[in-house]
Formats: C-alpha cells, structure tokens, sequence
C-alpha cells in the first residue's frame, strides 16, 4: 500500500472487533526500519489494536513494516503490513521568461517549472499549477492569488501589475503528494491608460471565447489590482493635499 506520509495521517489495525473469553490480550506495535521512536509520532499510542501514526513523521520514499503482536498469557500470535511512504517530486525548479525589467501590465512573464522527477513511474503524470502573493505574506492566504488549473505541460503565461511578489510553482503526483518552489520577481509601475486597458480588455474577452477560463481571469485580476493600486494612490494623493491646505 502507498501512501502519502505529509498529507495525512496513517492508520493501521485490526480490521473487525477482537474478543477473547479466556483472558486479556496484550498489543503491541514495532515497525522497521525503526528510525523513528514509533510511540512518540503516534495518537494511539503502540498497545492498542489500532495504530494512528500523524502525519509527517515517517520518512519520505520508505517502505515500512508494521508488526502487531498479540500475547495472551504465554501464547503469541503476529500480524505484519508493509506501507510505502510516497515522496513528493523533486530535483526541479521555476524559472522566469521574460526580458527585464518586469513592467506593470506590460511585460507577459512566462512561468516555467522544469527538471522534476519522480522515483516510481506510477506517480506520473505530474501536474503543475501556480500563484502568487505579496512578498512577506504567509503562503494559502487570503493574498495568494492562483493562476489557474493544475496542467501537464509546466508552463504559464502571467501579466502582472505593479509590486514585490512571490511567485511559487507547486508540483504533484498522482497520489498529491506536493512539492514547492518560489522565486521572487519585482515587477515596475508603469502608465496605465485607456488605450492599455482597453487592449487588456479585449485579451480578457479573447480569452473567455477561446475557452481560456484561466488565462482570461488572471488577466482581470492583474487589471483589477492595477486599477486598485491607482485608486489608493489618487485617495492618498487627495488626502495629502488636504493636509496641506490645513
């Protein structure tokens, strides 16, 4: 059995109730490799007929076994399951396409991730997706802005607006388990006119009829976090001269 060791919990046991009216049977668990102190990553602990093992406390890319053994007075009997923790992707990175600088709702950048592997061909096919958020602010948030669908293909195209962002690439099996990788890109103001935005407009609309749900939406987001940012700095600009006129 394979599962995915940073996701999810790992349960094992007895399947169907176990009664005895001779006496009181004793549990016990070991598991091998024993590189890890199986009581202390538990939430059942290793004398019950269930074994709840948490979440991100065995070693990624590791088949182990369980071993329950049960004792009634001198009598013993033993049952053993092997489980292949499943390891994420690895060894790829992300990578900007782009010639700098990076400006404001003019420069695409492509997204590209590249170089990842996986070490059993049953995990493939591998999936990509991104996102981004502002430098500094936690990743999952409600800052983080997805690019789209996961895809097979590792490549996406992204017109940003002006900012410090973090861009990440996250990379998954078919058993989801997930990698990560971030890059920062610094990304310059530039003017945003009626002409630009009528043409980003139009992409916007181009996107939707061809069928590109998620090209078309990170279009409008890019416009609308630009168009936000213009705002703020006419507010603050208005409130300066407030001030000064105080």
């Amino acid at each position: 059995e394979r599962v995915d060791g940073d996701t999810m919990a790992l349960c094992v046991g007895i399947a169907t109730p176990f009664c005895c009216t001779a006496g009181v049977v004793s549990f016990t668990w070991s598991i091998s490799p024993a590189d890890v102190d199986l009581a202390s990553v538990t939430s059942t602990g290793i004398h019950s007929p269930r074994l709840v093992v948490l979440e991100n406390q065995l070693r990624p890319g590791t088949a182990y076994t369980f071993k329950l053994t049960a004792a009634l007075a001198d009598l013993q009997a033993a049952a053993t399951t092997t489980v292949l923790i499943n390891r994420a992707p690895f060894g790829g990175d992300l990578h900007f396409l782009y010639t700098p600088p990076a400006l404001s709702l003019v420069t695409t950048v492509g997204l590209q991730a590249t170089n990842w592997i996986d070490d059993d061909a049953e995990d493939y096919p591998l999936q990509y997706s991104f996102s981004y958020r502002p430098q500094g602010s936690a990743p999952g948030g409600m800052a983080d802005v997805s690019l789209g669908q996961s895809a097979l293909d590792g490549l996406v195209s992204w017109l940003p607006f002006a900012g410090n962002w973090t861009v990440a690439c996250h990379v998954s099996d078919v058993y989801q388990a997930v990698a990560l990788a971030e890059r920062q890109l610094g990304v310059h103001v530039a003017i945003l006119d009626a002409t630009r935005t009528s043409s980003i407009l139009e992409q916007i609309k181009t996107a939707h009829a061809e069928g590109s749900v998620s090209q078309g939406n990170g279009l409008a987001a890019s416009l609308v976090g630009a168009l936000n940012q213009r705002s703020d700095a006419s507010v603050g600009s208005e409130e300066e001269q407030e001030e000064e006129s105080l």
